[in-house]
This record gives C-alpha cells, structure tokens and sequence, in this order.
C-alpha cells in the first residue's frame, strides 16, 4: 500500500487491523518506524519477544487459517542510514519467507505500507517489489480525499465557501483531521487563503 505522506495509509491500516480482528483472522501488525529490524528475521522476532520470526509465528499461530502480516512505514527504513541496508535485508527475509509458508499451503499475506515517492525511487524498495515468477504483488494507492468526498465528511456549509487551495489542503486525510478535531474544540475559523 502506497501514498502521499499524510493520506492516511496508518489510518488504512487501522482499518483493516479492525476488519481482521472482527473476522478472527490473526495478524500481527509493526511499525518499522519505532521497530527497526536487524540482523536477520529470526532475531527481528526475538526482539519482538516472539520466539522466531515474525512470518513463522504468525504462520504457526493462525494453524490453516488466514493470518496477515502488517509492516507499516517501511519508507522509514532509508532514514536509518547505519540500519537501512540490514532492516532492508530483513524485509527481503521476510517476504521470502512468507513466499516460502504460502507454497507450503499457509494461507499467509505480508502486507507493507510506505510514500508512494519512495515506492517509486528509493532502488531497495523498488527492488523489494520487483515483478517476477514467483511474486503476486498488488500495489494500492491510498489517495487524497476527491472534492465529492471531501464535501461528504465536512458538509456542504463548510465545503462552498472553500477555494481550491484550501481545498487541497482539506483533501488531505492528516491535515482534515487536525481542522475537524479544532473545529470541534470550538477553535474554529475559516481556512486563510
């Protein structure tokens, strides 16, 4: 998963950490950010107080059922200069991993959010990515709010008077939280140009 910073890919994930909970699908979700990897995946697991990686505990624990991995803010990995090559390393353990249990019959998916830009120009990321053989990779984009929806959520009084700039800066995900959540303390004054 894919998108501007701040379009709410976190948010997205939420969502689905929700979805899987209510559906009783096991899922494990981590934040590179906070949770950087290293060494290998094995010892990544360890220091998540897992007793092995988190793909094969995730796998053994969901026992034939579908089970998730979650790996939010992998754009985050580059800006750990002295850690990026091995937390990269990692990941690649990782997702090899989970190509591994799913030809075994384990109904595993790993799923990863980052910026679309480094999605799309940071060359290990790219390389994660990479179309091949043995790869399903199916990238979703997680966009800016259109005016239709963001005309929804703050009603059509507050959306008219707004000119575009304001507009794009609504249509934002992070941006239209922060107004939302001033307005409703009563703080609240009309977007300056």
């Amino acid at each position: 998963m894919h998108g501007a910073a701040g379009n709410g890919k976190s948010g997205v994930l939420y969502e689905l950490a929700e979805h899987l909970r209510q559906k009783n699908v096991p899922f494990l979700p981590i934040r590179l950010d906070t949770r950087v990897p290293g060494n290998t995946a094995k010892q990544f697991g360890q220091d998540l107080d897992l007793p092995e990686s988190p793909a094969h505990c995730l796998a053994g624990l969901a026992e034939g059922r579908k089970s998730v991995l979650i790996l939010d803010q992998l754009d985050a990995i580059r800006w750990t200069a002295s850690h990026s090559s091995t937390a990269m390393g990692v990941c690649k353990e990782l997702l090899r991993q989970t190509r591994s249990l799913r030809k075994d019959k384990k109904q595993i998916v790993i799923v990863f959010a980052c910026r679309t830009f480094d999605l799309k120009n940071d060359p290990d990321i790219k390389n994660l990515f990479a179309e091949n053989s043995e790869n399903v990779v199916v990238k979703v984009s997680v966009a800016a709010f259109s005016d239709e929806q963001l005309k929804d959520v703050i009603g059509p009084d507050a959306f008219v008077p707004l000119n575009g700039h304001q507009k794009r800066v609504l249509s934002c995900p992070h941006n239209l939280a922060i107004w939302l959540e001033i307005k409703k303390e009563g703080n609240y004054s009309p977007l300056s140009a």
